[in-house]
């Protein structure tokens, strides 16, 4: 016989998955990628219009703190950087377009994972261009105006290239040690 658990009982599941770190409170339960705290919701425990499934426990916490979950467009942020934090005192709403903007003032957006993914992605495209195609570009006398339509780039793109700004690499006499610095 399989017995329901009461909501005294979850609670107090919830409550024992908190433990206080110097001014945090740290979830100790189930995360999502090692970094956003989830807790399983039993329908109707928090708001009757919740369903059973896994859920924020900030969420979860605001809900039961404040009555109501946070506002529908918007999401939790904690001020103490902690991935695992879960203090009220410590949750603030936020809109989800000022998020990213709140994340790249930490930080948070330009990790070396995340560069190198960018890399990443940036060599796998295909582009317009060859070396050879920049090569042509760079020794023809015909305007931007008619080398543009003809390459399927812009203008500012066939002046990049005979700048030496794109494409450097299919410069005349072009090396890894020929170099120089930003302007």
């Amino acid at each position: 016989m399989t017995t329901q658990m009461t909501y005294v009982q979850w609670h107090r599941n919830l409550l024992d998955w908190c433990e206080p770190v110097g001014d945090c409170v740290e979830w100790q339960g189930p995360t999502l990628k090692a970094k956003t705290p989830l807790v399983y919701v039993p329908k109707g425990f928090v708001l009757p219009q919740w369903g059973q499934y896994r859920q924020s426990a900030r969420v979860v916490l605001w809900a039961l703190f404040h009555g109501a979950p946070p506002p529908a467009g918007s999401v939790l942020r904690v001020s103490c950087c902690n991935d695992k934090c879960v203090a009220i005192e410590h949750m603030f709403v936020m809109t989800r377009a000022k998020a990213p903007v709140e994340q790249a003032k930490r930080g948070e957006l330009s990790t070396p994972k995340r560069k190198a993914a960018a890399i990443r992605r940036a060599r796998s495209r295909e582009t317009k261009l060859s070396v050879e195609k920049a090569r042509e570009i760079r020794s023809s006398c015909e305007s931007s105006t008619v080398l543009a339509p003809r390459y399927g780039v812009s203008k500012a793109t066939i002046n990049a290239v005979r700048r030496g700004k794109a494409w450097p690499e299919a410069a005349n006499g072009a090396s890894v040690f020929n170099w120089r610095p930003a302007a």
